[in-house]
């Protein structure tokens, strides 16, 4: 009898349960071709296969693990051939007389498959030669490779990941990345609450320096509940509590009440936050997180800040002045426009409240 065997198709991986590394399937899929004399055989087949290494000499792997120094297994797979033509996937546990094949198998740098062959009629034959396994039967080593190993040199210069990738620092301006966790701490100035989609930090009242004082205490700042030290005497710069307006000053703007105790919230926000003045319209990609109007001091006292955005929505209105006119509170007045001969352009005429809003960059906003 004279066998021939054919390799169609160059060897591929599968779908299997792998030993140990579940990325990596432990399973090659082989086609080949059996010629009985010159004829392709059909039927039921005994096969037996074994990875040796390149003379023949060592055996890594059989498909019932029987072969030592290249010899035949003892116990035969059958495999229906049509016209010649069969597939097998070797270390597929599901066939009887298969094992897996480890990834170790191919840390050996020429792996081979020697396969038996019996019609039934002829005896088991040796099929020659010895087909070489090539680059896919090696993938099975990446199921191997430790956390940690990869590295800058052995990644493309470009490159595509899917999923969430941890990283603990980044170089470089990030200008193409999209979806990146760059958090902001932000002032609720009114409103003793968190907007939604933010996390509170802290509430408390605003203090800042008083109307008769010069030399009063600097920037709105947000107290919480703590008072502090106890005041050891002397002179001292003052932090007063900030109310809204003076009994005789302007009126306040639609939503903010008069004569209130300035409450406020420090607030997480996931995304950058930055102030858009003169209007309440959010840009494209941003989120509105509250609105109001501008508010500082009052120009003609002593103490001096930088303008604020109180919120006209839900002001909350609970904590009245301590008393109508006292020197020990502090006031923040609303800003408007103002020019000397009425206006700027028609879009900005004097005696205007200042809009303001305080908004967020969407969570995944694209280029």
């Amino acid at each position: 009898m004279k066998t021939k065997i054919t390799i169609l198709t160059a060897m591929v991986l599968a779908l299997s349960t792998p030993l140990g590394f579940t990325q990596v399937p432990q399973i090659i899929n082989y086609q080949g071709k059996i010629n009985v004399g010159a004829t392709p055989f059909t039927g039921n087949g005994q096969f037996k296969f074994a990875l040796v290494n390149g003379d023949g000499s060592t055996s890594f792997w059989s498909h019932d693990g029987t072969s030592t120094a290249g010899s035949e297994p003892s116990a035969a797979v059958t495999l229906p051939v049509a016209n010649g033509l069969y597939v097998v996937p070797l270390g597929d546990t599901a066939i009887p007389n298969m094992q897996a094949v480890p990834a170790t198998v191919f840390t050996n740098s020429d792996v081979r498959l020697r396969v038996w062959f019996n019609d039934g009629t002829n005896g088991s034959q040796l099929l020659a030669p010895d087909q070489r396994i090539t680059s896919v039967g090696y993938a099975m080593v990446a199921g191997t490779v430790p956390d940690g190993a990869i590295g800058s040199a052995q990644l493309a210069p470009s490159f595509s990941v899917t999923g969430t990738v941890a990283a603990g620092s980044f170089a470089g301006s990030g200008a193409a990345l999209t979806g990146i966790n760059t958090g902001s701490v932000f002032v609720r100035w009114g409103n003793a609450t968190a907007p939604t989609g933010t996390t509170l930090l802290y509430s408390g009242i605003a203090f800042g320096g008083s109307s008769a004082y010069p030399g009063a205490g600097g920037p709105f700042v947000l107290a919480g509940g703590d008072p502090g030290a106890s005041n050891p005497g002397g002179a001292n710069s003052s932090l007063q509590p900030i109310a809204t307006g003076t009994p005789n000053g302007p009126a306040m703007p639609a939503g903010i009440t008069q004569n209130c105790i300035l409450k406020g919230a420090v607030c997480h926000a996931p995304g950058p936050v930055t102030t858009i003045w003169g209007t309440w319209t959010v840009p494209t990609g941003w989120t509105l997180l509250y609105k109001g109007y501008a508010m500082g001091s009052f120009y003609n006292v002593s103490s001096h800040a930088p303008a604020i955005v109180v919120d006209a929505d839900s002001f909350d209105a609970t904590m009245t002045r301590l008393s109508i006119g006292s020197p020990e509170t502090g006031f923040v007045f609303p800003c408007h426009t103002w020019v000397s001969g009425g206006s700027l352009t028609t879009n900005y005429p004097s005696y205007r409240w200042v809009k303001a809003a305080v908004i967020m960059k969407s969570p995944n906003p694209g280029p």
